[in-house]
């Protein structure tokens, strides 16, 4: 059984009124209690959003760059690309 569905089993034992002591059983109980906990906060199962600065590299924008630059020049290097970027 993948992470996810354990997560959504176990916000469904949580659902029939069953003891996070008796849920904890069947997985860690550091980990159930922080599902039951989310569970009960938010009332679904899933992760919270993640902090930090979103990834910028893959853009759609990036990918046709890099490709448009590929396809002039397909000799060039991922070095020689960053690079003149980097001196733009």
């Amino acid at each position: 059984m993948g992470r996810k569905n354990l997560r959504i089993a176990l916000a469904e034992l949580c659902k029939t009124g069953k003891k996070t002591a008796n849920i904890a059983k069947i997985d860690k109980p550091a980990s159930v209690c922080k599902t039951v906990e989310r569970f009960i906060e938010t009332g679904e199962s899933e992760n919270h959003p993640r902090n930090g600065r979103p990834t910028t590299l893959f853009t759609p924008e990036n990918i046709q760059k890099s490709l448009g630059q590929i396809q002039c020049n397909p000799q060039l290097t991922i070095c020689k690309m960053a690079r003149e970027d980097r001196d733009k």
